[in-house]
């Protein structure tokens, strides 16, 4: 298995999920170049470079095909490229949790949090879930600061409510993502 890693990740990031991949099949994980410990990019990164480049550390690196490619956020972009340019080579891959992550988190933030209609229009369910969900506090503290020149005293609300929904949202992450057994 080759993990890419995603925009602003690096193989570092995976150092929780690998030794636990590697019970069961050989897992590798890289630091695309100019970013993590490799050594700067003597060109532009483009996504052709940047799959060409992971060919030839695989390569480098004794691992033969077929690979399955996992790719995290804009390394699921780079692996179905990969994929495409080297159709054998690839037995499988899949973006892990973009778009899923993106429907549950995107979706409803655009829906109550003020971006299209100020929630206080908001009626019912809509208008209850727009006041508790933490976009909206930030929605309201970020247009106070930026257009408004709102100092902290003001926004002290909003940025109490939205420190009081981390650990709430840690939590129902916690909850909900217990270790699954083998």
């Amino acid at each position: 298995m080759v993990i890419e890693a995603g925009a602003s990740a690096f193989a570092i990031d995976f150092t929780l999920v690998q030794p636990e991949i590697s019970t069961t099949t050989r897992v590798c994980s890289y630091d695309r170049a100019g970013s993590g410990w490799s050594d700067p990019r003597p060109d532009v990164e483009i996504p052709i470079r940047v799959i060409r480049d992971l060919r030839s550390v695989l390569n480098a690196a004794g691992e033969k095909p077929p690979f399955v490619m996992v790719g995290a956020s804009r390394g699921g972009v780079f692996v179905r490229l990969f994929q495409a340019e080297y159709v054998a080579d690839v037995a499988g891959h899949g973006a892990a949790s973009a778009f899923v992550t993106a429907i549950l988190t995107i979706v409803p933030t655009i829906q109550f949090s003020g971006l299209l209609q100020p929630v206080s229009t908001l009626k019912g369910g809509a208008g209850f879930i727009g006041s508790i969900w933490p976009a909206s506090y930030y929605m309201h503290a970020s247009l106070g600061a930026y257009t408004k020149g709102l100092g902290l005293r003001l926004m002290r609300m909003d940025l109490l409510f939205l420190a009081c929904s981390i650990p709430v949202l840690l939590a129902i992450s916690w909850l909900g993502l217990k270790k699954q057994e083998r």
